[in-house]
């Protein structure tokens, strides 16, 4: 075992909602350690509180000594509470497209994100000190928020991984939000997208060209390096994420 996992239950007032955080280090620590957030963090470690019953095995899938990282994650909210969290906008579009969803939802990304930076991290860094620049990570919804925490906290959150991004929520809003965004040459950005996110072919494309579209804006961008990739028959699941998952961290840990 190359890192021990802490576990605890966290109340947030502000986004009035129990939080399961939990907090990796090595087992042997040389110095100040890189920070990787994870979104969605039920689903990161140990598949029986996975919310398919399949997790993404982090733990397992990097060596925390070698590459000296603190991984920390936070689950996340029930249904539509978790696309208010991990949207910036709202998308009255959604409405009744399913069974669950019922209202106009997102809007709180700026809450869910000041709780990350102000009591999330904070909160991590009380179990060893890390670098002042951190990775976000996370899929479907959770990369929709990665690259809205690279854009509101471009000093803390320097790279992103976003796989299968539901960068269809609130396309347009989204769209010119990023089109009008600031990025520099310190910020790294993996994506990407499967060609089988859905059993209808329709819902597939709309991933695609969303996450077209946005890797299309980000071309354009001041960025230290961007990462697109089409994933061949991926489909939108946690074992698809586990799957990939290792390699991307290890990319993303050598820029």
């Amino acid at each position: 075992m190359n890192h021990q996992l802490f576990e605890k239950v966290l109340t947030s007032k502000a986004l009035k909602r129990n939080l399961l955080v939990h907090v990796a280090v090595p087992t042997r620590i040389d110095g100040p350690l890189k920070g990787i957030f994870f979104n969605d963090g039920q689903n990161v470690w140990n598949d029986d509180q996975a919310s398919f019953n399949q997790s993404w095995g982090v733990g397992e899938a990097i060596d925390f000594n070698l590459h000296q990282i603190l991984v920390v994650s936070v689950s996340c909210a029930d249904g539509m509470v978790r696309l208010d969290e991990y949207s910036k906008f709202v998308d009255t579009s959604v409405v009744g497209q399913t069974d669950w969803i019922t209202r106009a939802v997102g809007g709180k990304a700026d809450l869910y994100l000041k709780e990350v930076v102000e009591v999330i991290l904070p909160f991590a860094q009380s179990f060893a000190s890390t670098l002042p620049t951190w990775m976000m990570v996370g899929s479907s919804m959770g990369g929709v928020i990665s690259l809205t925490a690279m854009i509101e906290y471009p000093q803390i959150f320097t790279k992103i991984a976003g796989l299968s991004n539901a960068f269809w929520f609130a396309k347009d809003e989204f769209l010119e939000y990023v089109n009008n965004a600031q990025f520099s040459f310190n910020q790294h950005v993996y994506l990407d997208v499967g060609t089988k996110e859905s059993g209808i072919q329709k819902e597939s494309e709309t991933y695609i060209n969303s996450n077209v579209a946005v890797a299309q804006v980000l071309l354009n961008k001041s960025l230290g390096s961007l990462t697109f990739v089409r994933v061949e028959d991926g489909l939108h699941n946690e074992l698809a994420w586990k799957e990939r998952i290792g390699a991307i961290l290890h990319q993303l840990l050598k820029q």
